[in-house]
């Protein structure tokens, strides 16, 4: 068992998953995990890095109700449960176990439009070393080159998450509000059609698809990624890349680009 896990920990991540930043770090034992953390991160004393016990990070457990993980963020420790998805601001991207919460996607926005302020006025600074935002800049270009994410990607991630299209919660659930350690922002009420949003059908419908049957989030961020590459709607210029709506994708994403 020792030597498995030195040999884990030589080709494990050499930064700490939670702050982003390096220095002596403890390595997951949950399996393959690789995530490595300080153990101030995760609340333990300096000791933890040479006790042998068995520790599992909190990727792999759910947040909110501590069941085992379902979607997993691909930029921080936050994940959820099947039952909790519904109920925080988490969504799936590109694949069905990966995801981002809403602060790391807001985040990645950010840095793939090449801009420090946000939707809502809120200024980030990418520049200044001494903060998280500047090492998560860097770990970000791992993550994306690692897992062939690109903005199309994002965007699409954060039109579903926005909306809510895929929730099939009551209304009772709907209006219930977990604490979480997610920054949450605003999103308009959304009109719901059977098993998605009002916008979501009306799109699917508007390009031929058949909306009498539920589908995935994951197939629903696929579809709508298909749809910009095949109609050629992503355009770059001056080194950004943005998703120039046409009538179909304009209730949506509610912007032109």
């Amino acid at each position: 068992m020792g030597r498995v896990k030195r040999n884990k920990e030589e080709i494990a991540e050499d930064y700490c998953f939670a702050c982003k930043d390096g220095g002596h770090l403890r390595v997951c034992d949950f399996k393959s995990c690789l995530k490595a953390y300080h153990p101030q991160c995760v609340g333990k004393e300096s000791s933890f890095l040479e006790t042998d016990e068995q520790w599992n990070c909190g990727w792999h457990s759910c947040f909110i109700c501590k069941r085992s993980s379902f979607v997993q963020c691909f930029c921080c420790p936050s994940s959820v449960c099947r039952k909790c998805i519904g109920e925080v601001e988490f969504v799936q991207a590109k694949k069905k176990t990966k995801g981002f919460c809403n602060n790391c996607l807001r985040l990645t926005i950010l840095i793939e439009k090449n801009v420090d302020v946000d939707s809502d006025g809120g200024k980030v600074d990418f520049k200044d070393s001494e903060t998280y935002e500047f090492l998560f800049k860097d770990y970000w270009a791992i993550v994306k080159d690692k897992e062939h994410l690109s903005l199309t990607d994002l965007q699409v991630a954060n039109a579903l998450l926005k909306g809510d299209v895929l929730s099939c919660k009551s209304e009772k659930e709907k209006r219930r509000k977990v604490k979480a350690p997610i920054k949450r922002c605003k999103s308009k009420k959304k009109t719901y059609v059977g098993w998605g949003s009002e916008e979501l059908i009306g799109f699917l419908s508007s390009i031929g698809k058949d909306t009498k049957e539920p589908i995935t989030q994951l197939d629903a961020s696929e579809i709508v990624k298909d749809y910009i590459q095949s109609n050629n709607l992503l355009h770059t210029n001056k080194k950004k890349k943005n998703v120039i709506c046409d009538e179909s994708l304009l209730s949506l994403f509610r912007r032109k680009k």
